[in-house]
């Protein structure tokens, strides 16, 4: 019985009486390890670590039977009883890590693609219209609707400048001529 299919790997299972004499184990090294420290610590029930002579950490339940006369434990090695814990506490930690790396990098992707692209380029259209050259007219066919409108307004500024421009070289013209 103490031999049955349907433990989790690595673990152990026995029965030992309260002289300490370990009746049935399927791993009974350890068995007789494991009981010989809970003689020396205490004897009945409850959780309890302990080590084997092979210098590995254990965690065990003991329970009585039959008035005490024979107990029974289930132990397992700690790293691989509390490994799955240790993975989740990593993941706990790592996981808002991760969202705010992610979060980050798509806040600036947008920010880049959506933003900084359309102001540097509405930038350049403003160096070049006060450099004089205001024939030059943005393309902001795929930029966000704000930005647009702001260059709609440029090319207006641009457009009233080149008409105050032409009418006083018409002006200047016709004094010219006068």
């Amino acid at each position: 019985m103490v031999r049955a299919r349907g433990l989790p790997p690595g673990a152990v299972v026995f029965v030992y009486d309260r002289e300490g004499h370990v009746l049935a184990s399927n791993e009974p090294a350890v068995a007789r390890a494991l009981v010989d420290t809970t003689r020396r610590t205490a004897d009945g029930d409850g959780m309890r670590s302990a080590g084997d002579t092979a210098g590995d950490d254990w965690t065990f339940a003991s329970s009585p039977l039959h008035g005490g006369v024979i107990n029974v434990a289930f132990a397992m090695r700690e790293n691989r009883l509390f490994l799955p814990t240790y993975f989740h506490v990593g993941v706990d930690f790592f996981m808002p890590i991760l969202m705010i790396g992610l979060a980050w990098a798509g806040i600036w992707f947008a920010t880049e693609r959506q933003v900084t692209q359309w102001i540097a380029y509405l930038r350049r259209i403003s160096a070049a219209y006060r450099s004089g050259h205001y024939a030059i007219r943005p393309q902001l066919e795929d930029a966000p609707s704000e930005f647009r409108a702001l260059g709609d307004g440029l090319s207006q500024m641009a457009e009233s400048i080149q008409d105050r421009d032409r009418q006083a070289a018409r002006r200047a013209a016709f004094r010219n001529r006068c």
